[in-house]
């Protein structure tokens, strides 16, 4: 769903995930911090709030990810839309 652009679908299935992965699994920090990632990516066009939740959590439990300085840029990028087009930003969450 996500490669598709079909984001807004993607993002539950994204956050099931996060509740699905083991932590006995040796790969459970690097998948976490990835899902964490692509949750904020699903939801940085519908919800900028849990965006940015997603992506400052990958960001304080998983500062060594892979994922970390992107998940990092795309949250700046984030506050910065929020601060130049306030209106916007405002009409598009009263939308949901």
């Amino acid at each position: 769903l996500f490669l598709s652009g079909r984001t807004t679908e993607a993002a539950p299935f994204y956050a099931r995930a996060l509740d699905r992965i083991s932590r006995v699994d040796t790969s459970y920090d690097a998948d976490r911090a990835w899902v964490l990632f692509q949750l904020g990516n699903c939801l940085r066009e519908t919800d900028i709030a849990k965006a940015q939740e997603a992506y400052m959590k990958l960001v304080s439990e998983y500062p060594e990810s892979p994922w970390t300085e992107l998940a990092k840029a795309h949250g700046r990028l984030l506050t910065w839309y929020q601060k130049s087009q306030p209106e916007q930003t405002a009409s598009s969450s009263q939308k949901m």
